[in-house]
């Protein structure tokens, strides 16, 4: 059996253990930051991974700053080159004074690390420019040498360039001394190849929508909008675009540079993976932070297995912004897996996966931890295990609200994976409160969890109580003839290693009445007067006889059974269907469109169909299934039982109305149905209760749904898959885990996503 391993320590390539970070002094913030670890952790059933981060920092000369990380792709800090275009430009400002002042800005933001940074470069010396760099073209009309030189854009986009261009479209360049030239139709091709063609603006870009870039006059026609800059994706780089003269776009020299300085520092067309902020106060202090926020998948994806990936961290005010890059690179290692939900109340199901090859069995163990790695607790397994194993381990969690970090472990404290997750706020919150009796009612929930647990709970740090909260419920009583005296009130719950406190204030009450009852007893007094004082007149009273009607004449339409079993066949027949089973209102329907007596058709209650249905499923002729009825004689004709097309035609009917394509019943060699959307395709397997599900392989290439009738059938099913470790139990489990499969019931079809 092969397994995805989930453990990827991440260490910086400069580094071979911790990774220092340092920011320099910029205006009235400074710090330094320490990278003490940094590793993806499983998230949510590893169904999805969190970049995971321990720092240690120091800060000066200021209150508050925000600590952010940034995982991305690729490195978002690169050599940055601005060519010097004097000579091929039809930009007005001042080239020297726009690459001092670009400078400044890029120091600000640290992105500039040392002198070979940031270099200002002639179109002759293209060839020095680094693979993956940031090249800026500020000269309004592209340079015709740029275009022309086989070492100009296109080797620069091939070689994984981001080219950022401020000007025009692309149908006129500009040559030596500023001389405008029709571009030729050969290099508009190029480009065009290159996704490099101008398109007319969205409509919702008639007005300015950015603070950096206004007046825009093109879009990308291949690309792609952040604010008014279009980029696409270019051979093996990007190309950017401020699209318009600089002169035009920006009023001074500082906002263009400005403009250009921000842009890079956003880094927007490079992928972000994953990303969480941090409100940073302490002057010092240790910051164990995870990125819930991520869009990096577990299992077979380019993000997860990639060999580097990269984290930005920065901090900053309103005055400073402090930033440092981290590669660090990804190693998977180890032989056993888990996986815990993302959230966990008072108690949880862990799923652990082992496979041991070596002839040495392992004793493993959970060790948790708190968010800055320090100790909590262990949850032992009481024995070893060799081969490839799946089992699910439930542990009753007795810890404060917070996040915490689980890593599976052997017995000498090798680390095989590690899990992250969290633990929501509990509430006290008061059901019933009464002070005279001395009997007071709670809710404890965990989130909107109820709890199950034992607690301490006292009134005023009194009357301390050993209490047992079952469902989420606590009943405390104070012993007989306590008197509480008026005012504030503190209750205090000590549960899970935390202490909760509801605060109330007792009051003396005071008789009243509901103003209810008082606008009911207005209403009461005036309908009693107008009875007694106004008395309504005498008056003649006429009778009217009518006549008796004959009831209307109705006629008893008689049929057969053998007429009733052809609606089924007939209803297939007219929608193409073969077995489907059909509704009650289909069948009323079809009753009076197929059979008639004369010439007329029958017209019946939905109640007298309802009869008919009945008759013929005592008699054996029709067979009823979650709502459906089906002909008998199709279980066996069909191969499948009537739980299996019942769920087969509500697939139907669910792709007809969210227009995806399926197959027919009994066309799949691989699958039950084959459904497809927008060139995208997924296997369904229908499992019923009857007959269980056919063979089926696993492919990352093609999700498969295992469906159920309903949610309890669902739960079932999972339990006993959970309870089993055969080969092919395992191998199904991590399909799921891997979010190969999904197992999803008729009542959750919306999770039917392909």
């Amino acid at each position: 059996m092969i397994l995805l391993v989930l453990v990827l320590e991440i260490r910086s390539m400069a580094y071979s253990g911790l990774a220092h970070i340092s920011v320099s002094h910029i205006g009235p913030l400074s710090s330094s930051l320490y990278v003490n670890k940094a590793l993806f952790a499983s998230y949510d059933n590893a169904s999805s991974l969190a970049l995971y981060t321990l720092l240690s920092y120091s800060a000066y000369n200021f209150s508050s700053a925000l600590l952010s990380i940034t995982s991305y792709s690729s490195n978002p800090i690169r050599p940055i080159y601005i060519l010097n275009v004097t000579q091929y430009s039809i930009n007005t400002f001042n080239e020297q004074d726009l690459v001092s002042s670009l400078e400044s800005y890029l120091s600000s933001l640290g992105l500039i690390l040392n002198r070979s940074s940031f270099n200002y470069v002639s179109l002759q010396n293209l060839s020095t420019i680094e693979p993956g760099s940031i090249v800026i073209v500020p000269s309004g009309l592209m340079p015709l040498p740029l275009l022309q030189n086989s070492s100009g854009i296109f080797e620069l986009l091939n070689k994984g360039d981001t080219v950022i261009y401020i000007g025009q479209a692309f149908n006129k360049s500009v040559s030596s001394g500023g001389i405008i030239y029709i571009t030729p139709p050969s290099i508009l091709s190029q480009l065009a190849s290159y996704n490099i063609t101008a398109f007319p603006l969205p409509s919702n870009m008639s007005k300015p929508n950015s603070s950096l870039f206004s007046k825009p006059t093109f879009a990308l026609s291949h690309g792609s909008l952040w604010n008014d800059i279009a980029y696409t994706k270019a051979g093996n780089g990007t190309f950017v675009a401020f699209s318009n003269y600089p002169t035009f776009a920006w009023s001074n020299l500082t906002s263009f540079a400005h403009a250009l300085a921000y842009s890079i520092n956003a880094a927007f067309w490079i992928p972000k993976l994953a990303y969480v902020e941090e409100n940073v106060t302490n002057a010092t202090g240790k910051l164990g932070i995870f990125t819930n926020q991520t869009s990096i998948p577990f299992g077979d994806s380019d993000e997860a297995n990639s060999s580097t990936n990269v984290a930005r961290l920065t901090i900053s005010n309103s005055t400073s912004y402090l930033t440092k890059i981290a590669i660090f690179k990804a190693n998977y290692s180890g032989i056993a897996k888990f996986s815990m939900p993302s959230v966990v109340y008072d108690a949880a199901n862990t799923t652990i996966f082992v496979n041991v090859t070596s002839p040495t069995p392992v004793q493993l163990h959970i060790d948790l931890l708190n968010q800055n790695l320090s100790y909590v607790e262990s949850i032992p397994m009481f024995h070893s295990f060799s081969g490839a194993v799946a089992f699910e381990l439930r542990h009753i969690f007795t810890l404060p609200s917070g996040t915490y970090v689980a890593l599976l472990r052997n017995q000498f404290d090798e680390n095989y994976s590690i899990a992250v997750f969290k633990i929501p706020p509990l509430v006290l919150t008061p059901v019933s409160l009464n002070f005279k009796n001395g009997t007071f009612v709670f809710n404890v929930y965990s989130g909107t969890y109820p709890v199950t647990a034992s607690g301490i709970i006292s009134l005023d740090n009194a009357y301390a109580e050993n209490v047992s909260i079952q469902g989420g419920k606590l009943f405390y009583s104070l012993p007989r003839g306590t008197l509480v005296s008026y005012g504030k009130q503190t209750f205090k719950l000590g549960v899970f290693g935390t202490t909760l406190t509801y605060s109330v204030t007792y009051s003396k009450e005071i008789m009243h009445i509901p103003a209810f009852y008082i606008e009911l007893g207005i209403v009461l007094l005036a309908i009693l007067l107008l009875n007694l004082v106004l008395k309504p007149p005498n008056r003649d009273e006429y009778y009217i006889d009518v006549p008796t009607f004959l009831p209307e004449k109705k006629e008893v339409a008689k049929t057969t059974p053998q007429d009733l079993v052809s609606v089924f066949e007939r209803l297939n027949y007219y929608y193409h269907w073969s077995f489907m089973p059909i509704t009650l209102d289909e069948f009323k329907n079809g009753i009076s469109n197929y059979i008639r007596i004369g010439n007329a058709p029958i017209s019946i209650t939905t109640q007298n169909a309802q009869n008919l249905l009945q008759q013929l499923v005592k008699q054996g002729l029709v067979t009823e299934a979650n709502g459906y009825y089906l002909l008998t004689s199709w279980i066996a004709a069909s191969k499948h039982d009537a739980e299996y097309l019942v769920i087969f035609r509500q697939l139907r009917d669910y792709c007809v109305s969210h227009a995806m394509l399926f197959t027919d019943l009994n066309t799949e060699p691989i699958a039950d149905m084959l459904i497809t959307k927008s060139s995208r395709q997924a296997a369904v397997i229908i499992y019923s209760s009857q007959s269980g599900m056919r063979k089926f392989s696993v492919s990352s290439k093609l999700p498969t749904f295992i469906v159920f009738l309903n949610e309890d059938i669902k739960r079932e099913f999972t339990k006993k898959l959970y309870l089993s470790y055969t080969k092919s139990a395992s191998v199904l489990k991590l399909a799921i885990d891997y979010s190969y499969v999904k197992l999803i019931s008729l009542e959750t079809l919306d999770q039917l996503i392909v």
